[in-house]
């Protein structure tokens, strides 16, 4: 079993997101912010530990929009293509296969496919 490790919160930073209130490395949630200037607000938070899980929100002033929580998280990285910037993320389940894409730039927006492994 391999232990998932975060992406480094400098590299959420350098893509214009900011510590959310919900950040706190002591407890292993690593939370993070991007606001637009329309008043959306994208909110990406881990929590690392046994079973790590990510969560992903959008809001406009205090109303969820859409979230997602997903866990057994294997890997986050970073990519780009077509002029979209995008978070991604692959889950370690034992029945599908899934794959979460959190558009960031230029607007945020939240794609999952899910994949069944017995198929």
């Amino acid at each position: 079993m391999t232990l998932f490790c975060p992406p480094n919160e400098f590299e959420f930073l350098d893509r214009g997101f900011k510590l959310s209130p919900d950040h706190d490395p002591d407890e292993g949630v690593a939370s993070f912010v991007r606001s637009y200037e329309d008043g959306v607000d994208l909110i990406v938070a881990l929590q690392v530990g046994s079973t790590s899980s990510l969560f992903v929100s959008i809001t406009k002033q205090t109303k969820v929009l859409s979230e997602i929580t997903l866990e057994c998280v294997e890997k986050i990285s970073f990519q780009a293509w077509l002029g979209e910037r995008t978070i991604r993320g692959s889950f370690s389940l034992h029945a599908a296969t899934m794959d979460l894409r959190v558009h960031y730039d230029p607007v945020p927006s939240i794609h999952v496919s899910v994949l069944s492994k017995n198929g």
